[in-house]
């Protein structure tokens, strides 16, 4: 049966004896009355194993009584006798010793601090994740944007309702710590870095302006002409009869004004309704085939709704069309309308050009690269 090693029948050995043990500066006589003990005491052979393991702990000796002396809550470095052992234990084990004794006889059941701080448990954040916001208009990103437009945002997140707010907690803050201040490196000099280069900007060959923020091009001709040619004829049954014009009691044709068209579809595309600024478009296209605007703004709707071979005759027709208002925009997204219909090697010829030619898209194409 193994000695009770709370009690201490037997006498344990001083560090010093137990520190020339492990060293082997002991007689033949006193090694073998130090291994009797060390087989009858658990304790004294723990604290051997310490010395053992770290020979140098009889030099911490005091503080490790000292340390021993505040945990067990005893003044000073006297000990009671009925904590005798605790002091034996720090100057015999060395630092195994402390940590034995610490898992053994001094469990989670210490008691606080006095003036200690109070633990303050984080609430749990219990809001659900807020979906990724898409930016359909953005300066950055492309080209046909304004570039004083400030970027749209197609989900922005609801307004927080009123809430009860939490209870306050007051909490006592630990003082600032201050740190020296770190020795100035010297750093070797480094060449600058070379100057970024600009993409170049195209030269249209027919006017440019901005409606809603959305690159419009040759206005005038096509939106803003005399009023007879101005109207865009819509034929069909209307679903108000009360709006229905006769010349002469014959029935005519309802117009409405290319303008207005225009307006409607491009909110439409700002507000990603794609289908709808398709059909606006469309509208538009019938009444002027060469109107490059609609082409480019239905063939960026289509690869929105990923109908991607819809998108791409009417990508072809703006890089042939005379007006240039949108080729450098639409052999990029032609790039993405070939990767979104599988045609991999054809869009990686695509993005070597357009990444090679320094103008607005030639990053975006240089990364897309990285991917295919």
């Amino acid at each position: 049966m193994k000695p009770d090693t709370h009690s201490h029948s037997v006498t344990p050995l001083s560090a010093g004896l137990l520190h020339d043990y492990v060293h082997n500066r002991l007689s033949a006589d006193e090694r073998r009355r130090v291994e009797k003990l060390l087989g009858e005491d658990e304790l004294s052979a723990t604290a051997a194993a310490g010395f053992a393991a770290f020979p140098d702990a009889f030099a911490d000796v005091t503080s490790l009584q000292a340390e021993i002396a505040a945990r067990s809550g005893m003044s000073g470095g006297s000990a009671a006798a009925s904590k005798a052992w605790l002091n034996w234990l720090a100057a015999g084990a060395g630092v195994a010793a402390v940590v034995i004794a610490a898992v053994a006889f001094w469990p989670a059941d210490e008691k606080p601090q006095k003036n200690a701080p109070p633990v303050v448990a984080k609430p749990q954040n219990t809001e659900p994740a807020q979906p990724a916001q898409e930016i359909v208009l953005n300066p950055a990103t492309d080209h046909f944007v304004n570039p004083k437009a400030t970027p749209v945002v197609a989900r922005p997140q609801p307004a927080t309702t009123a809430t009860t707010q939490p209870e306050e907690i007051n909490t006592v803050a630990a003082p600032p710590e201050i740190e020296p201040p770190a020795p100035p490196v010297l750093q070797p000099a480094t060449p600058p870095a070379p100057a970024e280069v600009k993409p170049q900007e195209p030269v249209y060959n027919f006017p440019i302006r901005y409606i809603l923020d959305l690159k419009i091009s040759d206005y005038d001709r096509l939106y803003n002409r005399p009023l007879k040619t101005q109207k865009l004829r819509m034929t069909g049954t209307p679903a108000n009869e009360d709006e229905r014009r006769t010349e002469g009691g014959r029935e005519v044709d309802y117009v409405i004004m290319a303008d207005q068209v225009l307006r409607e579809g491009l909110e439409a595309f700002r507000t990603q309704r794609y289908g709808r600024c398709i059909s606006k478009f469309e509208l538009l296209l019938k009444n002027s085939p060469d109107d490059v605007n609609a082409r480019f703004y239905m063939a960026v709707s289509y690869i929105k709704l990923e109908m991607h071979n819809k998108a791409l005759p009417l990508l072809d027709q703006v890089i042939a069309a005379e007006n240039n208002a949108f080729r450098e925009e639409a052999e990029w997204y032609k790039a993405l309308a070939l990767i979104g219909n599988g045609d991999l090697e054809e869009a990686e010829t695509l993005l070597k050009k357009i990444a090679a030619s320094n103008t607005f898209y030639s990053k975006q194409a240089a990364e897309k690269l990285k991917t295919l």
